[in-house]
């Protein structure tokens, strides 16, 4: 059974989201089915005060695999890619599990059956996208790296297989080259699956 669950990213850096006291609260309304922005939502307090942009991203989950739709807002220029130049965009996501890691109740990319390979692909999108997939360990020692950025028979897009995982959490680094981009392009389709 597929299960779409809904995930709330906010890009702020996390310094600097509420112009003020601690005790202020985001007004965000949540979307239905598709990637959206959420821009310039009030919150509360006194004196009214407005938030920096929040990108709410859908996912769809199986077992051990899924999709993420990424708005490309979410993809910022800080960052490098390990194998290649010229990506100004990258977006860092992180709660990938290796084997035999306990993982939280609701994990964001389970691996419930302690599978040691993680795959991640960018064919999803407009094959004249260039993008690049990296997978590294969370916490030092951070290598071996897993990167490429031209998968063969796919145009631009990209594919990295991690293996073997090891016992510890992992990360995934997303990254485009914004110049040029398709026009009409508001996000990046990435795949993750485990094996």
């Amino acid at each position: 059974m597929r299960t779409i669950h809904l995930l709330w990213t906010i890009v702020i850096g996390l310094v600097g989201l509420f112009h003020g006291s601690a005790d202020k609260k985001a007004v965000l309304s949540r979307g239905h089915g598709t990637a959206s922005e959420v821009s310039g939502r009030t919150v509360g307090g006194s004196p009214t005060n407005i938030s920096d942009t929040a990108y709410l991203q859908v996912f769809t989950l199986l077992a051990n695999d899924g999709t993420l739709t990424t708005p490309i807002g979410q993809l910022t220029n800080s960052g490098s890619c390990y194998c290649s130049a010229g990506f100004d965009k990258l977006a860092v996501f992180t709660g990938f599990a290796g084997p035999n890691v306990a993982q939280p109740p609701t994990p964001n990319f389970p691996n419930p059956d302690n599978l040691t390979s993680l795959t991640i692909e960018t064919f999803g999108n407009d094959p004249t996208i260039e993008t690049a997939v990296q997978i590294q360990r969370s916490t030092a020692p951070f290598s071996p790296v897993w990167c490429n950025d031209d998968a063969p028979n796919h145009g631009k897009l990209s594919q990295a297989t991690a293996s073997p995982l090891v016992a510890t959490w992992y990360r995934v680094g997303i990254s485009y080259k914004s110049s040029p981009l398709p026009a009409g392009t508001t996000n990046i389709i990435w795949h993750w699956s485990y094996q």
